[in-house]
């Protein structure tokens, strides 16, 4: 399980019965910063593969110019990162670092091969949730774009006027299921304005 605890993101391992499992770290849980120092992270992801690699998804304000929020994903071998994966155990700017991007992560899927598909909003303009896009990255055991996925291991999926994935499925066959909201109409509130939307991705 994991939260947010002001800069930090906390993480803990229950047995079957919901007891603390024994870990390093104060009371059994282990903390980790994905953002540096500051700001506080949001949008929380958990993803836990079959061979038990764990990593934790936040978004988090590293972009160049300030108050962009960026997807910083982080791989944990309880109780410490695991320095083989991106800098240090960190991969920051999942979806790019463009000046006028805003991105923000809400799920995310580890497979058995070692991939990591970290999936949220993209937004190429600065102006979330107005033009969102569902946008996912594929990263591998190492935390590296995995360049034959998308464009450079990212793509985005327009659907209606701002768009978030917020949950992600993968089949038997590799085939990648997408679901969450989309916008009909940018800033219109009422019953129908907001829509699920669904997309398939083909390996």
């Amino acid at each position: 399980i994991a939260g947010v605890s002001e800069v930090q993101v906390l993480v803990a391992r229950l047995d079957p019965e919901g007891e603390l499992l024994p870990i390093a770290g104060f009371n059994g849980v282990a903390r980790v910063r994905p953002c540096n120092l500051f700001p506080a992270p949001t949008d929380l992801a958990l993803a836990v593969a079959p061979d038990d690699r764990m990593y934790i998804g936040v978004s988090c304000d590293l972009g160049p110019t300030g108050l962009r929020p960026r997807i910083a994903v982080a791989r944990i071998d309880v109780p410490a990162l695991h320095s083989g994966f991106g800098d240090n155990g960190v991969v920051r700017n999942v979806m790019g670092d463009h000046i006028f991007e805003l991105h923000r992560v809400h799920a995310m899927l580890a497979d058995e091969s070692g991939d990591l598909y970290v999936a949220g909003a993209y937004s190429h303009s600065g102006t979330l949730p107005c033009s969102g896009e569902f946008g996912i990255a594929k990263l591998d055991a190492a935390g590296r774009h995995v360049p034959s996925f998308g464009t450079g291991g990212r793509a985005a999926i327009a659907i209606g006027a701002g768009d978030r994935a917020r949950w992600i499925a993968r089949d038997a066959f590799g085939r990648l299921y997408l679901g969450g909201d989309a916008l009909a109409a940018c800033g219109i509130l009422r019953p129908g304005g907001n829509r699920f939307a669904a997309a398939r991705i083909l390996p």
